[in-house]
């Protein structure tokens, strides 16, 4: 447990120092940002296979198979009848570290920095001031990181979905399209995200009298998808959509996995970013809508958990992005306050942050979901 700390400490401190000096000194201040981003990803990639509950499973498995194999299109064919993995981008970067490097902790090293350097990228991009990157990256330590080392597939994939709202919130329409083409490319379930794009969109381009209207017909449709989850499943599966469906169903379907730390934390971070927005007389604009949107669909998402098992991970491709994006924009609502305000803001983050340093002790030290807790070294033991 404490090794997380250590290096998600020591990482913001690199990348602290690296942001403080990249004036004075350009060559030290990336220095400093480059060794922030890989340490984690060192971290990540001396982990034993024990350390993620995927990791000795299909992460493992695949990278093996991809090992043994000078043929991709074998390995397509293996992975989509073995593991019915068919993310293309996902077995490709297995082909490519398996033929160049033939090592399975190079494959994790450089999943974990593809994950890291998107969601750096974003927040280095969209900041206002350098605190925004710092407490940015904070959340992604408290919530993100060790799901990755589980959800590996799922963790690139988000990782490119916050970089394309980025993108999409800052009129680069294409760019943002393009990092969606990613996302599904190492995990074909982030399509889901693909209705954000259009959201924004309407959002931006319609009047504020109509914007309400579009966040009632957006919830209103993910409850309707959330309640016929099952239907909408067998119809894509006899149409030929998903051939996988009907098995997906029948192997998860009879379990439920649903999370009520997971809501309630999902509650307080829509909450924060409500009681922020009033306070820095923020609650204006397509943005906000926007955001509120990505919380409240999180939120919706969240209970599919309850009709088929993980199926509530689906709410981190929304809820990911909300958090990163979201408590950032508080802080800085703060900063452009004055008076009670102000200090209303401080306390309010302070507070937010303090709790999920409290969820992530709850959630991944006590009760070790995905199975990250205690670490352990591929050559050495616990620590």
């Amino acid at each position: 447990m404490i090794i997380y700390f250590f290096v998600a400490i020591l990482s913001l401190l690199c990348i602290y120092f690296g942001l403080r000096y990249a004036a004075k000194s350009k060559w030290l201040g990336r220095l400093l940002i480059v060794a922030g981003i890989v340490l984690p990803c060192l971290l990540a990639a001396g982990r034993s296979v024990e350390i993620g509950t995927d990791t000795n499973g299909y992460i493992s498995h695949l990278f093996g198979l991809a090992q043994k194999t000078d043929n991709i299109g074998e390995l397509f064919s293996t992975a989509n009848s073995w593991y019915t993995i068919s993310d293309p981008l996902y077995v490709v970067l297995n082909f490519l570290v398996a033929y160049v490097f033939n090592n399975f902790h190079v494959f994790l090293f450089f999943a974990e920095l593809l994950i890291i350097v998107q969601i750096f990228v974003a927040l280095y991009k969209s900041r206002k001031s350098d605190k925004e990157i710092l407490i940015g990256m904070t959340l992604f330590f408290l919530f993100e990181y060790n799901v990755t080392f589980n959800m590996l597939r799922q963790g690139i994939a988000i990782s490119f979905i916050v970089l394309m709202i980025y993108f999409l919130t800052n009129g680069k329409n294409l760019k943002s399209v393009i990092c969606l083409l990613i996302a599904i490319g190492f995990h074909s379930i982030a399509m889901i995200c693909l209705p954000v794009l259009f959201i924004y969109w309407a959002l931006k381009n319609i009047k504020e009298q109509k914007r309400k209207m579009v966040s009632v017909v957006v919830y209103v449709s993910l409850i309707t998808f959330v309640i016929f989850f099952e239907g909408i499943v067998m119809l894509l599966y006899n149409m030929g959509a998903y051939e996988h469906g009907k098995v997906f169903l029948e192997r998860y379907s009879t379990h439920f996995d649903f999370s009520f730390i997971d809501t309630a934390t999902y509650l307080i971070a829509i909450i924060a970013y409500w009681l922020g927005s009033n306070w820095s007389n923020t609650r204006k604009g397509y943005n906000h809508d926007f955001y509120m949107i990505l919380g409240i669909g999180s939120l919706i998402l969240l209970s599919l958990g309850w009709k088929v098992m993980y199926l509530e991970r689906v709410s981190f491709y929304l809820f990911y992005p909300f958090l990163l994006y979201v408590v950032p924009k508080i802080l800085q609502g703060g900063d452009d306050s004055k008076g009670k305000k102000k200090t209303y803001i401080s306390r309010l983050v302070f507070v937010l942050m303090v709790y999920f340093v409290l969820y992530w002790v709850v959630e991944f030290a006590v009760f070790n979901i995905h199975s990250t807790v205690p670490y352990k070294f591929a050559s050495l033991g616990m620590i």
